[in-house]
């Protein structure tokens, strides 16, 4: 029987920003009319070195941790990666990493992933044996405050212009490298995608991944241009991949491919409901193991447009479900909205590197999209302090938590290299969402709530139901993400696994039966006790109340829910 509260195991400051202190917020009312979203501006990462170019073309954002890649050079260099590391709400540069081989036109911080201290780099224009733009890859270890080179990955067959490196993902001691332009069987440029795994500190390649039939040798698919790994599951972008069966030109998909012991194997192709011409679909990609976002960069749907873009939100559950295609508001021809992709649980980013603005022609936007259970929907829309003409903000996107990052490659910023990027830290208050079950007195018990969640702060955060029935046991259980599913007769708002907090009385009349009921935490101390180590601060929790109804049908009654953004 299905049962939500099983509980789950569970450098300089003038590389940061320029002279002028900048804080910079933007605000958009949600559809949910009592969560007000804001996002402050908390860095501008520059590049003081000149000859390089393309900042931000690349990001990765985990953490405390933000990586930036200009893949640029001039003067015979390669690209570079810099890593920042933010302490006490200041991010400071802690270190630029190059490959060990430096060559010039190695596109080394093309593509870049990230997860605790290891880095993975791509550098896909690479010459390896006399090979050019046959790409490599490179991984960095970080012990105390130090990056170091590990291993530099090639693919076992390398070729001429297969640019090994052009997308690269990472989990645990599993990478993946898509080598987009690589020829299979004769075929030219329907790419390739190569896993490695690591033991102790030496990577070797596991396995050399191509579409199976009827996809795999289509003429410049390019799988392997995006990349996402959770786990043993692997999805695969081939944005222009040619649809067989309705003749679509660059139409586009995604693999995912799983593992079993050491072997995968091809498990699922994903599309969208509706194939327009040229779209694309696959050309970004995010992931966390249960949804999937993927972009689709020149998708033409609006009427008389070209190269708007579009992004589709994917749910697993037996196969993958197209959840929704994201709104697009504001967003107009050729902005190329869905370039770049990210998605943390129920929150999602998307770059729209050409949109306009006040500013002038492809000034480029970031738009964050939130999840309720049932709809997703803008919560804000975002532009760097100093974003002008041709910046293209949003060329790259990352996300993690309460922290979002986006590349403005385009950026021209006098006495530095071209191009930049930004840090924004996101922001809620605590605000209801869902549907509770009316209980057998006839009353809806309420979520409220008073002071702010934090995972420092001494202050209580007290999250409560009232209009409970009296007497009766009950509890609150929270989780990660939202749901909206039939459960008990109401609406399970918490989507599982999800973690109980001990039970209450309610109170109440101490006679009959009526709704002067209540529960109350101090969920405050529930974070600082320290024993659930995903309450930290930058944690979307969600948080719903059960209690026993005897005259019920089901015997239960379920609140609305209470959806809060952990700060520090």
């Amino acid at each position: 029987m299905f049962n939500p509260f099983h509980p789950a195991p569970m450098t300089a400051a003038q590389l940061r920003r320029r002279a002028a202190a900048r804080a910079f917020s933007v605000l958009f009312l949600s559809l949910s009319a009592a969560a007000q979203w804001s996002a402050t501006e908390e860095a501008v990462f520059q590049l003081s070195l000149g000859g390089f170019g393309g900042v931000g073309s690349a990001v990765e954002l985990e953490g405390a941790t933000c990586v930036v890649g200009y893949p640029r050079a001039s003067s015979g260099l390669g690209g570079r990666a810099a890593v920042y590391r933010r302490n006490a709400n200041v991010w400071s540069a802690e270190q630029v990493l190059q490959a060990a081989d430096d060559g010039a036109g190695n596109l080394f911080g093309g593509a870049l992933a990230l997860e605790g201290d290891t880095l993975l780099v791509g550098a896909r224009g690479t010459t390896v044996s006399g090979s050019g733009l046959a790409g490599a890859a490179y991984v960095f270890v970080r012990s105390g405050g130090t990056w170091t080179q590990q291993a530099k990955l090639i693919a076992s067959d390398p070729e001429q212009n297969a640019e090994f490196g052009y997308a690269v993902a990472l989990h645990g001691d599993t990478c993946a490298v898509g080598a987009p332009q690589s020829t299979t069987n004769s075929t030219l440029y329907s790419g390739a995608t190569y896993v490695f795994v690591r033991n102790g500190g030496a990577w070797t390649q596991q396995q050399r991944i191509v579409p199976s039939a009827p996809f795999n040798y289509i003429y410049g698919s390019r799988s392997g241009r995006a990349l996402a790994l959770s786990g043993d599951s692997l999805l695969i972008g081939a944005p222009l991949s040619f649809d067989l069966s309705t003749s679509t030109i660059s139409a586009g998909r995604v693999f995912e491919w799983v593992r079993a012991g050491a072997s995968w194997s091809q498990a699922a192709v994903i599309t969208p409901a509706d194939v327009p011409d040229g779209r694309q679909f696959g050309c970004s990609i995010g992931y966390d193991g249960a949804r999937a976002i993927i972009g689709a960069w020149l998708e033409n749907e609006l009427p008389t447009g070209t190269s708007v873009g579009t992004a589709y939100v994917f749910r697993r559950a037996g196969g993958w479900q197209q959840e929704a295609e994201l709104p697009r508001t504001g967003i107009d021809n050729g902005d190329n909205f869905g370039i770049a992709v990210d998605l943390d649980g129920a929150r999602a980013v998307v770059g729209a590197p050409n949109a306009n603005s006040p500013a002038g022609a492809s000034t480029g936007a970031v738009r964050v999209y939130e999840f309720d259970g049932a709809t997703w929907s803008q919560t804000l829309a975002l532009a760097g302090s100093s974003t002008a003409v041709n910046d293209k903000l949003g060329s790259a996107v990352a996300l993690d938590g309460a922290f979002l990052s986006a590349g403005a490659p385009g950026a021209s910023v006098p006495g530095f290299s071209s191009g930049e990027a930004f840090v924004w830290r996101l922001g809620v208050g605590p605000h209801a969402y869902c549907t509770a079950k009316t209980n057998s007195a006839g009353c809806a018990p309420a979520v409220a709530w008073s002071g702010s969640p934090s995972a420092s702060s001494a202050a209580p955060f007290n999250v409560s139901a009232n209009s409970v029935l009296n007497q009766k046991l009950g509890l609150a259980f929270y989780g990660f993400a939202p749901v909206a599913a039939p459960f008990q007769g109401g609406w399970l708002c918490v989507e599982p696994p999800t973690r109980r907090l001990p039970s209450l009385s309610s109170g109440g009349s101490p006679s009959g039966s009526n709704c002067t009921g209540s529960y109350s935490y101090d969920f405050n101390a529930v974070i600082q006790a320290g024993l659930d180590p995903a309450l930290v601060a930058g944690a979307d929790v969600f948080l719903q109340f059960w209690y026993r109804d005897p005259a019920s049908p089901s015997t239960t009654g379920l609140s609305n829910a209470l959806h809060a953004l952990v700060q520090l």
